[in-house]
């Protein structure tokens, strides 16, 4: 049944996936029953995650992952960040000795992206061509991202243009 309720999301709606009371309320609305949780879970799932939860908080290594040198991050329609990864991409071109300053060249949609590698090379890229802070009654020809560096005494504001 989910995957006749996921088939439904990618037909009826503009949305990559919907999760939570949104999903339960899509999946109504298309007639499709509510099921219990438990009818995903096979017995080796539920062990695993009980000898999870009974061993919180389990050392790994400082090498054993990938988030040792680099880092990115990226906003904008989360459904299209979801298909093109460009955070993901970033750093992959980081892996491949670029800075911190590759990102994206084309305008596929509105987006930002920023990234920094463990040196503190940073760059940020974006589409954005005019963000408005309501809040601080405020507005930026760009996208804004804040910066604070070993070398600062308090982090200042930066605005990436567009990229066009």
């Amino acid at each position: 049944m989910p995957f006749s309720v996921a088939r439904c999301v990618m037909e009826k709606s503009p949305h990559s996936m919907l999760v939570g009371e949104g999903a339960q309320e899509f999946a109504s609305r298309n007639g499709f029953p509510v099921e219990s949780n438990s009818l995903l879970q096979s017995q080796n799932s539920r062990e695993a995650f009980q000898k999870f939860i009974e061993k919180p908080g389990q050392e790994q290594e400082a090498e054993s992952h990938d988030t040792i040198d680099w880092a990115a991050a990226a906003t904008g329609d989360g459904d299209k960040m979801m298909r093109f990864c460009p955070a993901f991409h970033v750093v992959q071109l980081m892996k491949e000795k670029h800075s911190g300053k590759a990102g994206t060249t084309t305008k596929p949609f509105e987006m930002a992206l920023i990234a920094i590698n463990k040196k503190g090379d940073f760059g940020a890229a974006g589409t954005v061509p005019f963000f408005e802070d309501e809040r601080q009654n405020t507005s930026f020809a760009g996208f804004p991202f804040v910066v604070w560096t070993e070398e600062m005494s308090t982090p200042e504001i930066r605005v990436q243009p567009p990229v066009c």
